[in-house]
């Protein structure tokens, strides 16, 4: 595959002769190729509220996987001790901003 598309990473795809190697560029951009193709969902909200609602919160989603992480002792490093109030506070603020996201809409899930 390296040799076709110039990288070994994963997920990897080659669209109109360009390729395309990370995960979250190759969902926005088969978004984009839904917009125009017959019988295709796309996989975020037309909508421009809400397609902005879907990009904050997709930025926003290393900074919960850190919160998870922090909350946990460190990646891939468990602790075996109790997790520290500022973990814990970084956590209940990520969880905070989903919860909010959900509430907005009045959904029982994200973008509903």
């Amino acid at each position: 595959m390296r040799a076709r598309l110039g990288t070994t990473l994963v997920p990897a795809i080659e669209l109109n002769g360009a390729p395309h190697a990370e995960s979250l560029d190759i969902c926005w951009l088969l978004d984009r190729e839904c917009q125009s193709a017959a019988g295709c969902s796309q996989l975020v909200p037309a909508d421009a509220e809400l397609r902005s609602e879907v990009e904050r919160l997709v930025s926003f989603a290393p900074r919960l996987e850190r919160a998870g992480w922090g909350l946990l002792g460190g990646a891939w490093s468990f602790s075996s001790g109790t997790a520290s109030t500022a973990a814990i506070r970084e956590w209940e603020a990520a969880i905070a901003t989903l919860t909010d996201s959900i509430s907005a809409r009045g959904a029982l899930f994200l973008f509903l």
